[in-house]
């Protein structure tokens, strides 16, 4: 690929976080918006009528020979088959995280990808949150010294809950964030994990209502990671964040429930300022910065900042905590 050619790109799955990719690549002037597919036909004629692309309900009917790249925004389980596809046809792919809901899916996208020589970026977008990387820094650069314990909490609302309809769990959806920035932080992957977790108000979709992991580390560092998506619906922020880092000469904490910004109405609000929004016609926030670290490898042939296999530990890791939680017991990485 010439680097002054923009590079085609098509999306699946025309949700929310699929929305916000397409007016984030429309807003790049290295990319461009060639096709979006979409099985609802409401909102492939939405999507298609706003975004002025082509739009199909199938995505093994969209033209690949005007497409360099795929972005997978499909609900978390249904992952696989676009990602397979794309890759045996040498398309790179940015799936929204986590990879799979199982290693196995995980592996078998690895695999392909790697077989077909393609880029392959999962989404975890905290490494793109400035805040995060500063921890980080400030980490590595041992300010706080060894780390004794880390804390990290995720909770989201009801009605997300309700949306989503049981095709994924908290431990995929929310708490893969913090598992994959844990490690990151940390440098190395847990040697095991103990969950527990509740199902009362979510028992009728099959999934449950709050989790809790407990991460142990080689050299004696232990974490905890709180997730839950049954924060009332009036809850002023639609997402509960918090990150601690306790080491050995200091400690680092990061909160995102305020983002510095409150609106009174029917209810307080404190809307997003930092991940995506739209100013003046054009996208702006990390989700920008993640898909212009990926399009940036795509044409300089550069490394991308989260690997696959980094992706897939964080599999592992909610699966083994899946496990843990029907075994009632610690399961080892």
């Amino acid at each position: 690929m010439d680097k002054n050619d923009k590079i085609k790109i098509g999306i699946v799955g025309m949700g929310l976080m699929g929305w916000q990719y397409a007016e984030v690549i429309r807003s790049l002037p290295d990319a461009e918006l060639k096709w979006i597919c979409e099985i609802n036909d409401e909102k492939l004629h939405s999507a298609s009528t706003h975004f002025t692309v082509d739009g199909y309900l199938d995505f093994k009917e969209v033209p690949l020979d005007n497409t360099d790249a795929v972005i997978i925004a499909t609900p978390d389980n249904y992952h696989l088959e676009p990602a397979l596809f794309f890759a045996q046809a040498k398309k790179h792919i940015l799936v929204e995280k986590p990879l799979a809901t199982s290693v196995q899916d995980g592996m078998a996208i690895i695999e392909a990808s790697e077989s077909s020589g393609v880029k392959l970026m999962v989404g975890h977008i905290l490494r793109f949150d400035p805040r995060y990387v500063v921890v980080k820094q400030r980490i590595e650069s041992g300010e706080i010294g060894d780390i004794i314990h880390m804390y990290a909490r995720r909770n989201n609302l009801l009605s997300n809950a309700i949306r989503i309809g049981g095709r994924t769990s908290p431990l995929f959806f929310l708490a893969i964030h913090d598992i994959d920035i844990l490690c990151w932080l940390k440098g190395a992957p847990p040697v095991k994990v103990f969950s527990i977790a509740t199902s009362k108000l979510l028992r009728s979709l099959n999934t449950y209502d709050s989790a809790f992991l407990l991460l142990e580390w080689k050299d004696g560092t232990i974490g905890c990671i709180e997730t839950s998506w049954v924060m009332p619906d009036y809850s002023p922020t639609g997402l509960d964040c918090q990150l601690e880092i306790v080491g050995e000469r200091g400690a680092v904490h990061l909160r995102i429930d305020n983002q510095n910004l409150q609106i009174f109405k029917e209810k307080s609000e404190f809307p997003d300022t930092s991940y995506h929004l739209v100013l003046y016609d054009k996208a702006f926030g990390i989700l920008r910065a993640e898909v212009e670290h990926f399009l940036d490898c795509i044409k300089n042939g550069k490394e991308l900042a989260i690997s696959a296999e980094e992706a897939l530990l964080a599999v592992k890791i909610a699966a083994a905590a899946h496990k843990s939680i029907e075994e009632k017991k610690g399961v080892e990485i």
